[in-house]
């Protein structure tokens, strides 16, 4: 599945979060989670660690 299918998938979410405390998109999120624990993460940290080493993707 690429990356541009995946968010389609979770474009329709919308975000709980108090907008005044918003650092990164959801589906920004949603999306390095998905992909991070495919590619075998086991925490939180793995996860950040995941995202930060990708930051390259041309997601929009």
């Amino acid at each position: 599945m690429c990356a541009e299918k995946l968010l389609e998938h979770f474009s329709g979410m919308e975000s709980p979060r108090c907008a005044g405390k918003v650092e990164h998109r959801l589906l920004d999120i949603l999306g390095i989670a998905v992909c991070a624990t495919i590619a075998e993460a086991e925490s939180w940290e793995d996860m950040a660690l995941y995202g930060r080493s990708k930051q390259v993707w041309p997601i929009t």
